[in-house]
């Protein structure tokens, strides 16, 4: 992590790794623990992924505002909604 932190050049305040929260992939619990670490909700932040299993579905779970990057062209389910969808970062400008 030190080495990917690197590249942003200070642009990172905090992480949370696998091993603060004791799992190997993203689940409920460690967006629990951003939550609770970072006093998230929909009035102070919008989660924005690629992953949809392993970003958006937890975050739906958690009432979370959401970005969808997809990429792939992939659809989401409607369970899932609201959230927003686009192809590219580049294109989040046009949402924030």
């Amino acid at each position: 992590m030190r080495k990917s932190l690197e590249q942003f050049a200070g642009l990172i305040d905090d992480v949370i790794l696998a091993d603060d929260v004791h799992c190997y992939k993203l689940d409920l619990h460690s967006f629990k623990a951003a939550q609770q670490k970072y006093g998230f909700d929909n009035s102070n932040h919008i989660y924005i992924a690629n992953g949809y299993w392993w970003d958006i579905v937890p975050c739906t779970k958690l009432g979370w505002r959401k970005i969808w990057v997809h990429r792939e062209g992939y659809l989401g389910n409607p369970r899932e909604q609201p959230y927003q969808e686009i192809q590219n970062l580049a294109q989040i400008s046009k949402i924030l």
